[in-house]
């Protein structure tokens, strides 16, 4: 009786498997389908791996299916399903965490297995921050830095599950060193940085219209001879648009005008008359001539330009993604040189000498000649270029 329903079993199952295999293969052939089209929608860099990925599991299966058309021992034939049933949840797992984010932790150890930085972006569900138009800040919780105890994928799936942040019309002035994003999105919106040194790290940059991160901006009454100083973008997708950057410095100020000379001292006095009882001897001498007037200074040199600053972009590959930016990073101008000091006037001339009686007083010495003026200050020096400096995200200590 035993020995009947064994032989019934092994029929069963000869018969059973090859609509399973025909089952897994038909799940297959979607599963991979549908892997396909994701990848290259989402992640094309992830279709080889995920293309070897779903082979070795079909081949798997094949085996699998092959083990139980044949007769076994109950132990090994529920082992066999078991592994079976395992491949297919599996794939299943496999497909969901990959390219829908479900499970979140499957995703992130999808994207570490393939090292493809868009598989851990999973997405949150807080409704999108709207900001602007006009000067307005950035909300402290998007100052604050991820799981700094995980690798750069659970990074990225901390920063993905952030609320997106949509600036329009907005003029923001980034006021603490570092930001944090899952999506940004720049609508006619100027970050400033008023040249300090900023790190924003985001998952992707969307720019619409004329979007851009600034050192400075007019409005702002930037001080003359700043440098542009150090923006860190560490972008984990993509940017979306074209993103203007500028990190010039500004312009020198102005050196200080020279000093007008001193006026010259007065000439002296001229000889008094000299007269007898009964006429004049001499009269009264001329005055002699003015001091002449002392030289103007001559004009300080400008200030120097403020150097350009520096952006290090850091990306899986910040050749490609440099191609979104346009950077602009030139040095501000030296600032022109003080104007002269004009030569002081020359000092008056010496009074005539005295007369008296008989004689006639002298006339008053001619006015000294001006000061020569001062020479105008050189302009100051210009300020360096900046510079570009591109890193591998492989190169940020795993981040």
């Amino acid at each position: 009786m035993s020995e009947q329903r064994d032989t019934n079993f092994w029929k069963w199952a000869q018969k059973l498997s090859p609509r399973v295999a025909r089952f897994v293969f038909g799940g297959y052939l979607v599963l991979a389908a549908a892997a396909i089209v994701l990848s290259w929608r989402i992640a094309p860099s992830a279709l080889v791996p995920t293309a070897i990925f779903i082979l070795v599991l079909a081949t798997i299966v094949a085996l699998l299916v092959q083990a139980l058309s044949r007769r076994t021992g109950y132990p090994a034939a529920v082992a066999l399903w078991a592994m079976l049933v395992g491949c297919i949840v599996i794939a299943i797992l496999f497909i969901s965490s990959a390219f829908f984010g479900m499970p979140e932790r499957g995703a992130t150890l999808v994207a570490r297995l393939f090292k493809q930085d868009e598989l851990a972006i999973v997405g949150g569900t807080d409704p999108a921050i709207n900001l602007g138009p006009g000067t307005v800040g950035i909300p402290e919780s998007y100052r604050a830095e991820p799981d700094a105890n995980g690798d750069r994928y659970d990074r990225i799936s901390d920063l993905s599950k952030r609320a997106p942040v949509i600036l329009k019309g907005a003029t923001v002035v980034l006021d603490a060193p570092a930001f944090y994003f899952g999506t940004l999105r720049l609508d006619d919106t100027k970050l400033v940085t008023k040249g300090q040194n900023v790190i924003i790290e985001v998952v992707r940059i969307e720019a619409v219209g004329y979007a851009s991160i600034d050192s400075f901006i007019s409005s702002l009454s930037p001080a003359p001879g700043s440098p542009g100083g150090q923006l860190k973008l560490v972008i984990y997708d993509r940017i979306r648009g074209q993103l203007s950057v500028d990190l010039s410095g500004t312009s020198g100020a102005k050196g200080a005008d020279g000093r007008n000379g001193v006026a010259g001292g007065g000439g002296a006095p001229g000889e008094n008359s000299a007269q007898s009882l009964f006429d004049c001897k001499h009269g009264g001498g001329s005055g002699g001539p003015g001091q002449p007037g002392g030289k103007g200074e001559d004009g300080s040199p400008g200030l120097p330009g403020g150097d350009g600053g520096t952006l290090f972009l850091v990306a899986s590959d910040p050749d490609r993604l440099f191609n979104s930016i346009k950077f602009i990073a030139t040095g501000g101008e030296g600032g022109p040189g003080g104007h002269h000091g004009n030569g002081g006037p020359g000092g008056p001339g010496g009074p005539g000498g005295h007369g008296g009686g008989f004689c006639g007083g002298g006339q008053a010495g001619p006015q000294g000649p001006p000061g020569s003026d001062g020479r105008n200050g050189i302009s100051g020096k210009p300020g360096s270029g900046g510079s570009v400096v591109k890193l591998s995200l492989d190169s940020e200590n795993g981040r």
